[in-house]
Parts: structure tokens; sequence; C-alpha cells
């Protein structure tokens, strides 16, 4: 069944490409439906679902309730070959609208191969995750029920070109730099408001990353250190500096994730989103955040585990310009707690959870010249998740 399956998902489109066009065929290369066949084509397709009840609060007054897809993704990754390999991952729950510069919609996460040439190293080419540190951001979005305010402003897929080097025989230690795309539109689509006056556009949009994987203490510690620059507009660039650090041993799964980033352009727009009624609104320079993302798990057995997680949060600006002064605009912070249980000892993909939310905002001094109104917010949500492996 699954070799029919497979063989119909690639031979479908290739019969009506050949209807269309011309083809040309060598027959010193094996097919993907012939490696498929002889076993060499390795590959795994899931469907990833998660769905909630939630109940939505704001300053302590219930606003209502809503049932929500909260993600819903086609996710197929699979080896060609010894050398190569590949990944395309489709979600429905973003924008189908193609951007003007990576020219494939913002819904489609992956679609990459990966050059494999020998063990120790490994190229990435293609739509991929941004190599910025952390593990809030590279942990599978399926099992985030919320996102810091750092992570959850920040696009994490776009075109680029990473190389992975191991750094030592027992492959503990990585290094991996990246080249990718810093935007996937126009400078409107992260600037709604339009640069500051005066400011340009740059020619070379692209970030550049540099990032540390090494495991210690037979793997229970997991450290992921990376830095990354990228200009955001004509002498004007972006910096970010991370560290993730994982923990997982027995019940226990825990990290603490530090993220900083110094934006001469304000790209997270969390600092510019600040302007209230009665400004014309511009956008903000020199804009600072740091953010430290904690998380503690505990899987009382194979059917039941509980987590708290926390993240505090702070949003500067460091150097006055225009109507923004120098100083802190606003701290915040999210309190999380989850109890989950897999009801199924043979279909581990399918779990049930229940979860509670709290995210407070503390506006500071010169926010209050802004006009500025960020309210508390709760979330009580039951959901459940499944990913449902199709291959």
């Amino acid at each position: 069944m699954k070799r029919l399956f497979l063989t119909l998902l690639i031979i479908l489109p290739l019969t009506a490409m050949a209807q269309s066009s011309e083809t040309v065929s060598d027959d010193s290369v094996s097919s993907i439906v012939e490696r498929m066949l002889d076993k060499k084509f390795k590959a795994t397709f899931n469907i990833d679902f998660c769905s909630s009840l939630n109940g939505y609060f704001t300053e302590n007054e219930f606003d209502g309730a809503s049932l929500k897809l909260n993600r819903l993704r086609l996710d197929l990754k699979g080896r060609i070959s010894e050398q190569f390999s590949f990944r395309v991952r489709q979600s429905f729950n973003k924008s189908y609208s193609k951007n003007s510069t990576e020219n494939v919609p913002n819904s489609l996460e992956y679609a990459n191969i990966q050059w494999h040439p020998n063990p120790g190293f490994k190229l990435t080419v293609g739509k991929q995750f941004l190599t910025i540190a952390g593990y809030e951001a590279l942990a599978n979005s399926m099992y985030v029920r919320e996102f810091a305010d750092f992570n959850d402003n920040l696009n994490f897929y776009r075109l680029g070109i990473t190389g992975a080097m191991k750094l030592d025989q027992e492959r503990n230690h990585e290094l991996q730099l990246q080249v990718a795309n810093n935007r996937g539109g126009t400078d409107l689509d992260i600037y709604p408001i339009g640069l500051p006056t005066g400011v340009e556009s740059t020619k070379l949009p692209f970030i550049t990353s540099i990032c540390w994987n090494g495991y210690f203490d037979d793997k229970a510690w997991n450290l992921i250190y990376g830095a990354s620059v990228a200009p955001v507009a004509k002498g004007k660039n972006l910096y970010y500096l991370s560290c993730g650090n994982i923990y997982e041993k027995g019940p226990v799964f825990a990290y603490l994730d530090v993220m900083y980033s110094r934006e001469e352009i304000d790209t997270q727009q969390r600092i510019t989103g600040l302007q209230g009624e009665g400004l014309i609104p511009v956008t903000a320079q020199n804009a600072e955040y740091l953010s430290f993302i904690a998380k503690f798990e505990y899987k009382f057995n194979s059917k039941w585990s509980a987590y708290v997680k926390g993240a505090y949060e702070t949003s500067s600006v460091y150097k006055a310009e225009g109507v923004f002064a120098k100083g802190r605009y606003m701290t915040n912070w999210n309190a999380q707690a989850s109890v989950e249980w897999v009801p199924f000892e043979k279909d581990k993909g399918f779990k049930l959870f229940a979860h509670y939310l709290y995210k407070g905002y503390s506006l500071e001094g010169p926010a209050s010249f802004l006009n500025a109104n960020v309210p508390d917010i709760q979330r009580i949500s039951l959901g459940a998740i499944y990913a449902i492996p199709v291959l």
C-alpha cells in the first residue's frame, strides 16, 4: 500500500508535466520510483493537526470563547540516496500570498534539498529555518502553545544556503554557517509605516548567521549558541545574539533561552507599535529587545506529563531618535502551565492537553509620551494534537 501511494504521488504530477512539455531521459540515472522499489528511497509524510477550545480574557474580563485550528500542516521529508535528502512542509495557517522576493508563499515553510557528501558535512539549499539559536524557536511549533513575543515577531523560514560541519568524531559538536534572505518581500512588508525619513533601502537584504550546537554529559545537555548580522537599510544593521541551554534526562526536560537583538531599524515593530492615537506614526530606530524564556517539563509516566513555562522580556531604545527617547519602553512576561495526556499507547502521536496562559505588559518611562496602551491577557485552552503518520 505504501509503495502504491508513493508511486501515485510521484508519477501523476510527472505524467501531467510530460504531456505539456518535452522531456529528456537519461537511462543512467535511477528515477525516484526505481529507488523506492529498490528500497533506496526512505520518506515520512505526516499531517500535523492541532485544535483547541479557547476562552479569552482581557484585564480579567471574559471576552468570549471559540474553537480554533491552531496548526494544520503537511510535512514530507525523506532520503533519496546516501548523499541527498529533502524536506517540504506546507502550512494551512499562514498567508498564501506569494512574496515578491522569494517567489513562494509564506505558507510554504520548508522546500529544500540537503547534500551529504560525507557523514561530517551537510549542505542545505532552499527554504529552511534560520539558524537563530534558542530552543523555543527551533522546537516543533505543534507543541508550543504560546511563543514568547521575541520569537512570535520573527519569520524564521527563509530561502538560503547552510553548511553544517561536525567538529569531532563522536559528532557531539557542530558548526553551522548560513546566508539567507532577511525578508521575503519589500520594505513595506516589514515596515508598514515605511522606512524612517532619510533612510534608504538596502540592496543586499541577507542575514548571515553562525551557530554552534554541542552535546555534553552523554547528550543530557545540549547548548545552542549563535550570532547573526543583517543589513536592514542602507547603513543600518540588525544584530542577534542567542543562547539555548537544554537539559533532557529521564522524565525531566528543561531549557533556558536568552535572546537579544539590537536593531538600527525596528524590524520587530514592537516599539513602533506602541504609538497610540493622536500621533503621526513613524518607524522606530535603535530598538533593543532582550528575552529570557524558561520551561520545565516532567513526564510522570508514558501517558501523563505536565510543564510550567515563562518568559521575561524587555523592549528599549538605546539611542534617541525623533520622537523615541532613550530608555526602556516596556517590560512584559508570560506564564504558562499545561497538563498533557496520551490516551493510546500504540498511537503516541495523539495527545490531549489543558493549557493556561497569562501575558502581562508594563509600560515604562518614554512609552507614556506615545499614548501607548497594551492590556494584559489570559487564555484557557482545551485541545488535541495529532501528528498523523500517512507514510
